[in-house]
Formats: structure tokens, C-alpha cells, sequence
């Protein structure tokens, strides 16, 4: 019988440590403007294309537009690849409370479903380049 409880317990072990092993992370970084200038304070969101199991990834941009997209924790990595870009940046109205709140990005990019951007992501660090937001389309 104990025999039986030590090699269970070896193999439980074993599969546990086979399952914990960390996917690698991978980096992407890019730049959001609208109408050519910087979008600072936007909410930048990495919904898979076609498969779930990526997950989504949420970041926001710094004051010169850029953004860095990165695990979130060691359990969401960033992984390669395809992923459709949301943007949204939601302000407050003069009114005050939600029904003053206004999003200043063209409704285009707001949604999964009509959002123009992509991004290839691949293992390692990934230059994404700049996402032209243009309110006039």
C-alpha cells in the first residue's frame, strides 16, 4: 500500500510540474494617435481573432500615445497570435456623472466587430509601429 500512495503521489507531482511549466510572454508596443496627434490616456484592448484561448489584454497609452502590452500577471501571458485592436478613451462632459461621459474615439475603433486594426503578435518583443485613429472616416 505504500508503494501504491508514494508512486501516486510521484506522479501527481509530476503532472503538476508539467502544467505549471511559464508560457513565455511576449511584448508589444505601440504608438495610438488621432487625427495625427497622440492619444494619451486610451484604453488599448487585444481581442483574439479567432482563437479564445489567447484571452484578452488591456493597456493604456501614456501621455505621448504609446502603449506597452505586456502580461498583466505571470498567468496571462501575452501570447503569439492574431488579435483585433479596440480603442476607447471616455472623458467626463461638463454635466458631470455618466451621462456626461463622452468617448472621444471614433466609433469605428470602439468594437470588435468594426475595428479596422490588427496585430500579428509573435514570440519575443514585437514593434507594432503607430494605430492611425482618423475621426474623419
Amino acid at each position: 500500500m505504500y508503494r501504491f500512495w508514494c508512486g501516486s503521489f510521484l506522479a501527481v507531482c509530476a503532472m503538476i510540474a508539467g502544467c505549471s511549466e511559464s508560457v513565455k510572454s511576449s511584448i508589444a508596443q505601440g504608438t495610438v494617435t488621432l487625427n495625427g496627434q497622440p492619444l494619451a490616456g486610451a484604453e488599448v484592448q487585444f481581442i483574439p481573432k479567432s482563437d479564445s484561448t489567447l484571452g484578452a489584454h488591456t493597456t493604456t497609452t501614456g501621455p505621448d500615445g504609446t502603449f506597452t502590452m505586456k502580461a498583466a500577471a505571470a498567468n496571462t501571458p501575452l501570447r503569439p497570435g492574431s488579435y483585433i485592436i479596440v480603442v476607447n478613451k471616455w472623458t467626463a462632459g461638463s454635466g458631470g456623472g455618466m451621462e456626461g461621459m463622452k468617448n472621444e474615439v471614433p466609433e469605428l475603433y470602439r468594437a470588435q466587430a468594426t475595428t479596422t486594426l490588427k496585430a500579428e503578435i509573435k514570440e519575443g518583443e514585437n514593434a507594432l509601429g503607430t494605430f492611425s485613429l482618423d475621426s474623419k472616416r
